[in-house]
């Protein structure tokens, strides 16, 4: 199950808050309104379009991530510095890092990080700590797993329900959903 981005690049990239083919799609199923705060790319791509872009406005799209269960505080520095060096987005990583990986890129680069990763199964009030400690500890956006076994089932209104609650806890953050 997966939805295409807004801006034509594909999934992994930074399309806004949340994919702009989620929402609608919820909406529909629910038949509920969702507030959400989305800011999407400029860049319009039609399907099968060729068009250059430049290497720089790439990587600017794409959060620079290390998600490894192994995943050690070198890779984190490494990760970050790279990321600086070619002008991600963000660095994504485990929720665990993200409070020294804060303090380290500082004001340089923002830093993302997974709630729910990988599979969703968490309940929404266990998403919510994640998300407010991830906030607390210095996260710039946040990644959500969608509960899939809910959109399997149908069941609409708990995923527009949690979407809603998660949105609400990030504030002015980014809310990105992993479907």
């Amino acid at each position: 199950l997966g939805f295409s981005p807004n801006s034509g690049l594909m999934m992994g990239t930074r399309s806004g808050d949340i994919d702009s083919q989620l929402i609608p799609f919820v909406m529909n199923k629910s038949g509920k309104s969702l507030e959400v705060n989305a800011v999407y790319s400029t860049q319009k791509f039609a399907i099968g379009e060729k068009k250059q872009m430049e290497k720089e406005k790439i990587y600017a799209a794409i959060d620079h991530t290390v998600l490894k269960q192994t995943t050690t505080w070198q890779d984190v520095v490494r990760l970050g510095d790279q990321a600086i060096a070619g002008g991600a987005a963000s660095v994504c990583i485990p929720p665990s890092y993200v409070a020294r990986a804060k303090e380290y890129v500082a004001d340089k680069m923002a830093v993302c990080t997974v709630i729910g990763f990988p599979n969703g199964y968490q309940t929404t009030l266990v998403k919510l700590v994640e998300t407010k400690e991830a906030i607390s500890d210095g996260a710039d956006e946040i990644d959500v797993v969608v509960n899939l076994g809910d959109i399997k089932n149908g069941d609409w209104d708990l995923v527009q329900q949690e979407l809603a609650a998660l949105k609400k806890a990030c504030g002015k953050k980014v809310l990105k959903v992993i479907v």
